[in-house]
């Protein structure tokens, strides 16, 4: 019984350690790497760093409008689907202007990327380019990220 007891206990505790493996390889860079600018591109001067700081604040007030107009689009369309007798003829009107918002999205976004790669040299705009512009895995934000396609071992066995 002691045994059996000991066995469940240590195969308990080995199952948990590799459970959490894959989270332990997050970013081993340096903090102050990672707060510098966070674009993948080596010796960016101070003038470009500042300038691509600016760029993400301008970029991230927008996206927090952006999310805050999804959000609010979102509890109409739900308020509406969950009456007893949903017009339809609205839930359609929402669904198109919550598509119209991501377009919007995707276009400001393409948009500062481009922003982002004319301040750039050449060498600087190829590396840019080949983090974040590449495949899957890399560069990747927003929506990949809520679906759980961060980590390469969900792609690799198929989740999504």
């Amino acid at each position: 019984m002691f045994f059996s007891v000991t066995f469940l206990f240590l195969f308990g505790m080995a199952s948990e350690a590799l459970a959490q493996r894959g989270m332990a390889r997050r970013d081993d860079r340096p903090m102050q790497r990672r707060e510098a600018v966070c674009i993948g591109v080596d010796d960016l001067t101070s003038e470009q760093e500042t300038q691509i700081r600016e760029l993400r604040n301008a970029r991230l007030e927008q996206r927090i409008e952006h999310r805050n107009q999804m959000d609010a689009l979102r509890v109409k369309k739900r308020t509406e689907m969950t009456k007893a007798q949903p017009n339809m003829d609205e839930v359609n009107r929402i669904i198109d202007e919550m598509s119209d918002l991501r377009a919007q999205r995707l276009k400001k976004n393409a948009s500062h990327r481009q922003e982002i790669r004319n301040m750039l040299t050449e060498e600087q705009r190829l590396q840019f380019d080949s983090r974040h512009l590449g495949g899957r895995g890399q560069g990747m934000r927003g929506d990949d990220m809520r679906r759980g396609d961060m980590r390469r071992g969900d792609m690799r066995r198929g989740r999504r």
